[in-house]
């Protein structure tokens, strides 16, 4: 068995502006994956506390929320690929800019703005680049061999990134932002398309889509990824850091327990395009669950390593099926203004969930066990989004 067979390669790689944009995102997952997970560890050691590092990352959401119409309407008219490319500037100047923040304290506070920037241009362009060239029937197949290379390419980054940090933090900032910065060289040698059809990305039509019956599912879905995945992404590394004592240490784990993850990539793409999405998602919600809950329980280094690739292995059980189902929801309606739907819900439930973490660090009240909790309670929320699917589907059948 592969990930795909020979169609769906063709399907994903069909000629050669289409393979310099996964050149692109394959390189560029390297470069901030080198980087990213070590953001959080380098303030806390810098001597932030944790509530402060969270109010960091609020900033960044927070300035996403309110340029999310904004930023979309001006992607729709200078094309994804454009739109992935304005955004590695954002994020190199992101990157080094935390080098400086020692000199001058007050990039604490902008440099988030840079980072929102940078999650706008970027996901937004990657997302609106990706669904028109999905195949429905190799769906699964397509989205697991992307991620999959996603994956393999950044499979290193964490152990590099520990071993350079190790060193210094400027060493890995400068080394990770040239990795950035050359991996948009092949989108230079592509063309671009671009729309002009943005009418119905405005701030009513999305809330009217948030609070409707039809969609009510899948923002809760969306809320329960928001608040699972910036648990994972801020104060799990801290975690690590806390537990280990040793940066290198910690990127050797993260690596190592990303390595278990590929054995699930291996079948996920068929499973996903050959059984019934709405049961593996069910399935895979709950056993990502106990992912969440395990972390609680993860004190020492052989813990964290058997927790944390269960915990990715689970992940991919989930996420496979799951971005197949948005996709499929997306190309349902106008694709752009359900990505503004879907990113802004993302966003917003992480601008209302810091403020309760930023608390239970403050008062410093069992907040690891706490937080882990909060990210295994959201993670129940990714079945929702079969609600909006069977919602559609009756109304279809009218």
């Amino acid at each position: 068995m592969s990930f795909i067979n020979g169609n769906t390669l063709q399907n994903i790689f069909p000629n050669k502006e289409l393979s310099n944009f996964y050149i692109t995102v394959a390189i560029g997952a390297f470069g901030d994956r080198l980087m990213s997970i070590f953001v959080p560890i380098y303030l806390y050691q810098m001597g932030y506390p944790i509530y402060q590092i969270l109010f960091f990352y609020f900033i960044s959401f927070l300035f996403f929320i309110i340029f999310a119409h904004a930023a979309m309407r001006l992607i729709l008219k200078i094309g994804p690929k454009h739109s992935i490319l304005y955004s590695a500037p954002l994020i190199i100047v992101y990157y080094l800019g935390l080098l400086a923040i020692p000199d001058f304290p007050f990039l604490f506070y902008v440099l988030p703005i840079c980072l929102a920037g940078r999650m706008l241009f970027y996901n937004y362009g990657y997302h609106l680049h990706i669904i028109p060239h999905l195949d429905s029937k190799h769906e699964g197949g397509e989205l697991s061999f992307i991620n999959a290379l996603i994956l393999i390419s950044s499979l290193l980054a964490p152990v590099l990134g520990g071993i350079l940090a190790q060193y210094h933090f400027s060493i890995l900032y400068v080394v990770g932002s040239v990795i950035l910065l050359l991996s948009n060289i092949p989108l230079f040698l592509t063309k671009d398309t671009a729309t002009h059809h943005c009418e119905r990305i405005k701030l009513g039509n999305t809330i009217n889509q948030i609070t409707s019956k039809k969609w009510r599912g899948a923002a809760l879905s969306f809320a329960g990824y928001g608040a699972e995945v910036v648990i994972g992404a801020t104060i799990w590394p801290i975690y690590l850091i806390v537990v280990l004592g040793n940066i290198e240490k910690t990127g050797f784990i993260v690596s190592l327990s990303l390595v278990f993850s590929l054995v699930v990539f291996y079948a996920m793409g068929k499973i996903t395009d050959t059984y019934n999405k709405r049961k593996i998602l069910h399935i895979g919600s709950l056993l990502y669950f106990l992912g969440w809950v395990g972390r609680i329980f993860a004190t020492n280094t052989l813990l964290i390593l058997a927790v944390d690739s269960y915990k990715n292995m689970s992940e991919k059980i989930l996420h496979i099926p799951w971005i197949a189902k948005c996709y499929d929801l997306a190309k349902q309606k106008d694709y752009p203004a359900f990505l503004v739907f879907q990113h802004f819900v993302y966003n917003s439930t992480r601008t209302l969930i810091i403020p309760v973490l930023i608390v239970i660090f403050y008062l410093d009240f069992y907040p690891f066990i706490l937080s882990f909790i909060i990210a295994a309670i959201g993670s129940l929320g990714y079945s929702q989004i079969n609600r909006t699917a069977n919602q559609i589907k009756k109304a279809n059948r009218h």
